[in-house]
């Protein structure tokens, strides 16, 4: 009975949402990221139906006081300087992630794998930010994800690689709690940032997108080479591992 109702609130309002005269959504979230180097940010997404931008806004980036964590001894605290704010674009109907990351100083189109999420729907709910929302779970990339999705918005994105769900995914965060997306602000509104190429939002180096798994591999040769120059210039150099703490600790072509 309780998914029966499930299925005719969503339908509803599904119904309702097609009524109304925007059919594009534009969702300011504030991620919080308790990692070495505590920040908190500024993010957005701009939705329709079908694709998805998400803008990561470096720009408003700072420390998370509250969550501060003394480095090693020797490791420095670095900030960058005027960073660029970061994009990944999401299209369903073409089943393609795009995003821009950086090696040195230089931008780069990436590919990702398109993910399957496996999405398990449960019975708990909550009110968050005026909508009422439904948790799932799924796991991807060495992560454990939870998603708070409100049917009443029939857009299946969310911040960040996320998305697939019956609905907008209002509130996300992992089991660790080393990343949370809280929504600031929901607004049904047009953004011409949907229409436009992706590839020109950011100055690349490249025109044609490479993999994600070429990338990571071209900034670990990168970093190697870095480190052979300082070595040849008859300087020490001692490279600390520090074990992946970012969204994704495990890539599928690992396993």
């Amino acid at each position: 009975m309780k998914l029966l109702m499930t299925f005719i609130f969503s339908l509803q309002n599904l119904i309702a949402f097609s009524q109304q005269e925007s059919k594009e959504i534009q969702v300011e979230y504030q991620l919080f990221c308790d990692t070495n180097q505590a920040t908190k940010l500024f993010t957005t997404l701009y939705a329709n139906s079908n694709t998805a931008v998400y803008q990561e806004k470096y720009s408003t980036a700072e420390d998370w006081q509250e969550h501060a964590k003394k480095l090693p001894e020797g490791v420095k605290r670095f900030g960058a300087t005027d960073p660029d704010d970061s994009y990944f674009k999401i299209d369903s109907n073409s089943k393609k992630i795009f995003f821009f990351d950086i090696i040195a100083s230089n931008n780069f189109l990436v590919e990702d794998n398109y993910p399957d999420f496996n999405w398990n729907i449960t019975s708990e709910t909550k009110n968050i930010a005026g909508y009422p929302c439904i948790k799932a779970t799924t796991s991807y990339r060495g992560r454990t994800w939870v998603a708070w999705f409100t049917p009443q918005i029939p857009i299946s994105f969310g911040p960040w690689k996320l998305f697939g769900l019956p609905g907008l995914i209002v509130e996300a965060y992992d089991t660790d709690n080393k990343y949370t997306f809280k929504p600031i602000k929901i607004e049904f509104k047009k953004n011409d940032i949907l229409k436009k190429d992706f590839a020109t939002l950011m100055e690349t180096k490249n025109t044609k997108p490479i993999t994600y798994q070429q990338f990571l591999k071209d900034t670990e040769e990168f970093n190697d080479n870095l480190i052979n120059d300082v070595r040849d210039s008859n300087v020490t150099i001692t490279r600390i591992p520090f074990p992946r703490e970012g969204e994704e600790l495990k890539f599928e072509w690992e396993e």
